[in-house]
């Protein structure tokens, strides 16, 4: 969960209630005040201010670099620094909508790209992703050693069907 408020923080740099914070975290269930003791126990490791909740220190985050290198059209360097899905084992209502989305902009630019060698690297991360696997078979130059193993991969996909 701290690391939940920590992303979430990251994603607001303007701070966010206490309030809107468990929102974002909790879906609105539960006791705010547990986010309150959530971020009191956070602060003995990172300095974080009180209404609004923010994090008082710059703060560097791969997830948030992979969105600014999307937006930039850097898709090549969003591809290195993207190792895996946003925090996968978290169910918080903000950080799954933040996951999908990091996910899908990942895959849209991959596409929209046609590099063969992007559609690669995201599918090997994403591995079961059967579209990202399809565009990269299609846009291999001829004769590429890689076709073979794409298309075993394919065929693994589709048998998991």
């Amino acid at each position: 969960k701290q690391g939940e408020i920590v992303a979430l923080l990251a994603m607001h740099p303007g701070g966010l209630t206490c309030e809107r914070l468990h929102d974002l975290q909790c879906g609105g269930l539960g006791e705010s005040n547990t986010t309150k003791v959530a971020v009191s126990r956070l602060r003995k490791e990172l300095p974080v201010s009180t209404s609004p909740y923010r994090l008082t220190v710059p703060f560097k985050a791969d997830f948030i670099e992979v969105s600014k290198l999307l937006d930039a059209g850097e898709l090549q360097k969003a591809l290195n620094l993207y190792t895996g899905p946003f925090l996968p084992e978290s169910d918080a209502p903000a950080i799954v909508e933040h996951r999908q989305y990091l996910e899908e902009s990942l895959r849209q630019a991959a596409l929209d790209s046609k590099d063969s060698d992007a559609l690669i690297q995201l599918g090997t991360v994403l591995d079961d992703d059967l579209e990202i696997w399809l565009a990269a078979r299609a846009h291999l130059p001829p004769g590429d050693y890689r076709g073979s193993a794409i298309s075993a991969r394919i065929r693994r996909i589709k048998a998991g069907w």
